[in-house]
């Protein structure tokens, strides 16, 4: 994959503020058909605060689904120690102003969890309760105004984790895969 290519896509607005598509703020790598995101600085999706996503522009009711496998460093088989450290996916106004977004993550926080969060105008709420597990699948689908977040163990059934009202958020939103690291 081209690095220009994934340029008019790639979000990476951490604290500091740098330009949407930085080298430097992420490693984007796609190997045996697989998305790597790994975030190359401390960056969170709270609140204000942006982070990276890797997104398409999509209208009306959608269904995206991820396989996800947050891990540490050099051990694929080990979840990434304590500290804000997720991937997941995210569906987002783009059209400036004030944060909206909805997302579903798996990763660690203080153990093995997933997270759900909901920001409107800049503020967010949130809920990460334990999972077994840093790794699994997540689903995010919009039926009209509304957002339902589904999570699963690698070949299990699926649950809904949350579940968000958002007669705020356009038709159009930019959608897919975000990781964030606040260690």
């Amino acid at each position: 994959v081209e690095h220009a290519a994934l340029d008019a896509h790639v979000r990476g607005l951490g604290a500091e503020g740098r330009p949407a598509g930085q080298r430097g703020v992420v490693e984007v790598v796609v190997e045996g058909g697989v998305l790597h995101l790994d975030p190359a600085v401390n960056t969170v999706w709270l609140d204000g605060s942006t982070s990276i996503l890797l997104w398409k522009e999509v209208e009306g009711d959608f269904m995206a689904t991820a396989a996800v496998r947050s891990h540490q460093a050099g051990n694929v088989d080990a979840p990434p120690p304590s500290g804000f450290r997720f991937g997941g996916l995210m569906a987002r106004d783009g059209g400036g102003g004030p944060e909206n977004y909805v997302f579903i993550v798996l990763g660690t926080d203080t153990d093995p969890s997933v997270e759900t969060k909901s920001t409107v105008d800049s503020g967010s709420t949130y809920q990460g309760p334990s999972w077994p597990t840093a790794r699994g699948e997540v689903r995010l689908c919009r039926i009209g105004a509304r957002f339902e977040l589904y999570v699963r163990e690698t070949d299990g059934a699926w649950q809904l984790s949350n579940a968000f009202d958002r007669p705020d958020l356009p038709a159009a939103l930019q959608v897919g895969p975000m990781p964030y690291n606040k260690a």
